[in-house]
């Protein structure tokens, strides 16, 4: 129950009250921000485990780790909304570091592949922009926190994985500089907005 009330916060605090205001400061109405927020919430949803998980196929590729067993989507049809996962067999050091890690790597690069675009364009409130927000922004963003704080809530993830081949040092490390990275990015994003149409970074 623990679990599910953290997961809810997560979500409110990273994914759903910063798309909120992203919308409310480009001024769109109640009807369209509500509208928005549900659609892109609901792509964000079918779309996270899945491009997660193949993050985690591309890294057991690169290495040429074997893929024993995987599930890249939960159920949802059988009301699983949360299990998905890739079971590599990993035979050295580097596969057991790199496959745990790829989706992380690629949440650092979306993070600045979307700064750059959001940076370079001017912001209208549209729908197109509230997809840019969401999956190369937040997105990252949530996949980072909750994926770490988990780990330092002692759950078995992917950070558990990376800790078997680095260490607990060097995996806090790693959490705590792409965690910041991805606040960083965010409060870039975010807070510093001179005009409401338009990103001035």
């Amino acid at each position: 129950m623990t679990d599910k009330v953290i997961v809810t916060i997560e979500l409110a605090l990273i994914m759903v009250f910063p798309l909120i205001i992203f919308y409310q400061r480009m001024k769109n109405g109640f009807k369209s921000t509500f509208l928005n927020v549900v659609l892109l919430y609901l792509i964000w949803f079918f779309s996270y485990a899945l491009l997660h998980e193949l993050c985690h196929v591309l890294g057991s590729w690169i290495t040429g780790a074997k893929i024993g067993d995987y599930q890249l989507i939960p159920r949802y049809w059988e009301g699983d909304y949360k299990n998905a996962y890739v079971g590599s067999i990993f035979e050295n050091g580097i596969q057991g570091f790199i496959s745990p890690i790829s989706p992380y790597i690629r949440d650092i690069i979306f993070l600045f592949v979307g700064y750059v675009i959001l940076k370079g364009k001017k912001i209208t409130g549209s729908f197109v922009d509230g997809l840019i927000v969401v999956l190369f922004v937040l997105s990252p963003i949530y996949d980072i926190f909750n994926n770490y704080f988990g780990f330092v809530l002692d759950a078995r993830n992917d950070f558990s994985a990376i800790r078997k081949v680095t260490g607990s040092f060097w995996t806090h490390t790693i959490g705590l500089l792409f965690t910041l990275t991805g606040i960083f990015i965010f409060w870039r994003l975010f807070v510093r907005i001179k005009n409401m149409r338009i990103f001035d970074l």
